[in-house]
C-alpha cells in the first residue's frame, strides 16, 4: 500500500493493535484506516455508529490526494460533524480515510466532543431525568522501541437533562491550551461564540445555531452565576481532573481518567456535583418562564 501525500519513501506499514489495524507511513507519519476499522474506531470513542459526515465549510490545508487502497480515486475531504475542526481524506470508492500527522488525535478527541455515549443509568433528581455512564478512551501511541501501544482509561459522566431541548444547537465546553493557542496565532477553525464576560470567554468554547439567543442567554446573571459556580467546583478537585459542558438538552459533569471503570457515587463529591449541575438547569429554565427571556421559542 502506498502513501500519496509523499513523493517518495512511500511504502505504508501495516500495525495491528488489540483494538485497531491501520497502515502508517513512516515518512509524513500519516495513517489510512480501512472502512470497518473506521467504523470500529468511533464506535469505541465515541460509544456512537458512523454516521456520514457533512462536507466541511473550511479548506483544509492539506492537498487532495488518491486513495492509499484504490490507487486512481481522489479522496473527498470530510469532517465528522459540522462543529469539528479536523478535516480529512476520505474514499468514496472504499470508505477508507486517511488522517495527516496529528489528524488521528484530533479526530479522537472531536469524536468525543460531537458524539452522544448511550447512558447506563437513568434516574431522578429534583423532576429532572439524570444519566450516567462511562466513556472508554483508547491512548495510542509508541513506546521506546518503537512498538504501537495503546492503554484504555475512563471518564465518569453524569448528566441532568433540561426538561424541554433548547433548540439552540448549543454546545458549549471548557477550551484547552490548544485551542487558546490557535486563537492567540489567528489558526483556529472552530466556531466560538464570544459572550463579553471574561471569565466565560477565555475558558470555554461556545457554538450553536442561534448566536444572538445564546448570547441573551449566557449572559443572564443567574445562569452567569451558575456556571462560575459549577466551574469553581471543577477547578476545586484536588486530584483527578473535572470538567463539565452544556448542550441543548443537558448539563454534563465529567471525571478523570481513571485506570478503571467507576461510579458516579464512589467519585469524590457527587452530592455537590449534582447540586451545581441542578443550579446551572434550573438558571436556564427559570430564564425562559420568567419574563427574563426576550425568545419565546422554549417553555418549561
Amino acid at each position: 500500500m502506498l502513501c500519496y501525500r509523499c513523493f517518495e519513501d512511500r511504502d505504508m506499514v501495516t500495525i495491528k493493535d488489540p483494538y485497531l489495524i491501520k497502515h502508517r507511513c513512516n515518512n509524513c507519519e500519516g495513517i489510512y484506516v480501512e472502512k470497518t476499522q473506521f467504523k470500529k474506531l468511533v464506535k469505541e470513542i465515541s460509544g456512537s455508529d458512523l454516521n456520514l459526515f457533512p462536507e466541511p465549510e473550511k479548506d483544509d490545508i492539506h492537498p487532495t490526494i488518491h486513495c492509499p487502497e484504490c490507487s486512481s480515486v481522489e479522496m473527498a475531504k470530510k469532517t465528522i460533524s459540522e462543529f469539528s475542526e479536523t478535516i480529512f481524506d476520505y474514499c468514496p470508492e472504499c470508505g477508507g480515510v486517511f488522517l495527516d500527522k496529528n489528524e488521528f488525535t484530533e479526530m479522537n478527541l472531536s469524536a468525543k466532543e460531537t458524539m452522544p455515549i448511550n447512558p447506563e443509568h437513568l434516574g431522578v433528581f429534583n423532576e429532572h431525568v439524570t444519566e450516567e455512564s462511562t466513556a472508554e478512551g483508547f491512548c495510542h501511541g509508541v513506546n521506546s522501541n518503537g512498538t504501537d501501544t495503546c492503554n484504555s482509561y475512563y471518564f465518569i459522566r453524569f448528566s441532568i437533562c433540561f426538561k424541554e431541548n433548547l433548540g439552540l444547537g448549543l454546545n458549549m465546553f471548557a477550551e484547552k491550551w490548544t485551542d487558546k493557542l490557535a486563537k492567540i496565532i489567528g489558526l483556529s477553525r472552530k466556531q466560538d461564540i464570544q459572550i463579553g464576560d471574561k471569565k466565560i470567554d477565555s475558558q470555554f468554547i461556545i457554538q450553536g445555531y442561534y448566536k444572538e439567543d445564546i448570547v441573551l442567554l449566557l449572559t443572564n446573571s443567574k445562569v452567569r452565576n451558575s456556571i462560575h459556580d459549577l466551574k469553581k467546583k471543577v477547578a476545586d478537585q484536588p486530584i483527578l481532573k473535572g470538567n463539565f459542558r452544556i448542550s441543548d438538552s443537558k448539563v454534563t459533569y465529567s471525571e478523570g481518567p481513571y485506570g478503571h471503570p467507576i461510579k458516579f457515587e464512589k467519585t469524590g463529591n457527587p452530592e455537590k456535583a449534582k447540586t451545581k449541575l441542578m443550579n446551572v438547569v434550573e438558571a436556564v429554565e427559570n430564564y425562559y418562564t420568567s419574563g427574563t427571556s426576550t425568545t419565546s421559542k422554549r417553555k418549561f
